[in-house]
């Protein structure tokens, strides 16, 4: 898989409308990429949530604040610790620790509801 850069991802940050587009591919890639390709990218990133978090998140390099928090988020302040978030950065966890075909579809499950929530958010702003 050829994932998301973060240059790419900065400069996808730069309005919300293309925020939008780029955070629903990135969780797209998620919820369609091999065991081997998760794997490989938590690995080289050194730890689970690097890949969901502001790193890899044009929305959250467009509306984190300085301690992290998401403020005016077309997802809502502070949505990501709250439950579809939390449930999807949950099952990454566990195929951190363990990454097997189970834990890969648990994590996956959680990134096809992720993007289906942010394509909600494309549909708005069109």
């Amino acid at each position: 898989m050829k994932w998301l850069t973060q240059k790419q991802i900065k400069q996808a940050a730069r309005t919300e409308k293309t925020a939008i587009e780029c955070s629903r591919l990135h969780w797209h890639q998620m919820a369609t990429c091999t065991l081997e390709e998760l794997n490989s990218k938590l690995r080289q990133l050194g730890y689970y949530t690097r890949l969901i978090r502001e790193n890899y998140c044009a929305l959250c390099q467009k509306y984190a604040d300085e301690k992290g928090d998401c403020v005016k988020c077309p997802l809502g302040n502070n949505n990501c610790n709250e439950t579809n978030w939390h449930n999807a950065a949950y099952a990454l966890r566990q195929f951190y620790r363990l990454p097997t075909q189970t834990s890969l579809a648990k994590f996956q499950t959680q990134a096809k509801i992720m993007e289906a929530i942010i394509a909600g958010l494309q549909k708005e702003t069109k």
